[in-house]
């Protein structure tokens, strides 16, 4: 591939960055990995990587559908191509393009692998040769985890978005027939469920890769905090603890009060998060 190509490919890879943010992350990528194949010489390892360029880039250009977006099959397939020609493009390169990313490299090896980690260490203090199978080794099982992490993240997202949708669907079927008093309190709850995430994501760490739970996260608590604040104050009438009328403050007091608990509820999905953003 020319420099000219090279040139053209980055200037259409960048053309795709007016899409969805995992979009930009990933023509980000792309051209990062054509910077670096620029100096590969040609062969069959470079002739690899730009094809496998060449499909993620058609993949970023596609539109995703529904069933897409919830199987995460165009965001993960692009990823896996640019994963592959990550670990090709390493078992191209020349040696002090390698050395440069051993640092980095190290970074990625498993825990309790002292083996691998020791003959790493001896690389970056000498001009021995490197076995780049075990370089493409240690990346390539990074690149495994990344994706069953995303894998991990999108599995979750899509539970949190079923959720979400069958308290909705059980809030609707509740507020239609009741006086507009209960409809207030469930509002109140669920302004309440949707302060608390703020709260949440403040103090959460954002969870890396091309899948976000912060939305179904917030309407979660939303749809929870007004389910529990209608629960609570029917409750609470029932026993006499408080009045439904219109105006009335201490129902409304309660709707606010048990929309925030719904955090109580909602922290075993905070928690599922919390481990996903750790490495």
């Amino acid at each position: 591939m020319s420099s000219r190509d090279g040139g053209r490919l980055q200037g259409r890879a960048r053309m795709l960055s007016h899409s969805a943010s995992w979009r930009v992350e990933a023509t980000s990528e792309v051209d990062r990995l054509l910077t670096e194949l620029a100096s590969v010489p040609d062969g069959s390892d470079r002739t690899r990587v730009d094809q496998l360029l060449q499909e993620a880039k058609d993949l970023l250009t596609k539109g995703s559908s529904p069933i897409q977006w919830w199987t995460g099959q165009l965001v993960e397939h692009t990823w896996t191509k640019l994963f592959l020609a990550r670990e090709i493009l390493l078992l191209a390169q020349d040696d002090a393009a390698v050395r440069v990313q051993l640092p980095y490299l190290s970074t990625l090896i498993a825990p309790g692998d002292t083996t691998t980690a020791q003959v790493l260490t001896s690389y970056r203090t000498s001009t021995a040769t490197m076995d780049r199978s075990l370089l493409r080794q240690v990346l390539a099982r990074h690149h495994v985890a990344t994706n069953i992490r995303h894998s991990a993240v999108r599995r979750l997202r899509n539970t949190i978005y079923l959720m979400t949708l069958l308290v909705a669907v059980v809030m609707g079927a509740i507020a239609a027939p009741v006086e507009p008093m209960l409809r207030l309190v469930m509002g109140i709850g669920a302004l309440a469920g949707l302060a608390t995430s703020v709260v949440t994501f403040a103090t959460a760490t954002a969870i890396p890769g091309p899948f976000s739970v912060v939305l179904p996260q917030a309407l979660l608590k939303m749809t929870t905090g007004a389910l529990t604040a209608l629960l609570a104050v029917v409750l609470l009438v029932v026993g006499g603890f408080a009045e439904l009328k219109t105006g009335s403050r201490g129902a409304l007091a309660y709707a606010v009060i048990f929309g925030f608990s719904q955090q109580a509820l909602t922290r075993l999905v905070d928690g599922r998060v919390k481990g996903l953003a750790s490495p």
